[in-house]
């Protein structure tokens, strides 16, 4: 969410963090409603999921292996 502030609509670091930091919100439920999101769609591995909530969704690796945790996906 930082970097489309930042790259999308031209906001600086600074004020895109300070945005973001001020929600409140759980980003490990979030993690795990787009992970079912992602999962209603295709199939992942545990490894697979992690990456797609990270590297792509940008959730941190804490949150999207909380994610793949609550979701069941083991392998």
């Amino acid at each position: 969410m930082i970097e489309q502030l930042y790259e999308i609509h031209e906001y600086t670091k600074d004020e895109a963090k300070t945005a973001v930091d001020s929600l409140d919100v759980d980003w490990k439920e979030q993690a795990v409603k787009s992970a079912e999101d992602n999962l209603r769609y295709s199939s992942y591995s545990r490894k697979g999921l992690i990456e797609q909530l990270h590297e792509i969704q940008e959730y941190t690796k804490d949150e999207a292996a909380y994610a793949a945790e609550k979701t069941g996906v083991c392998s």
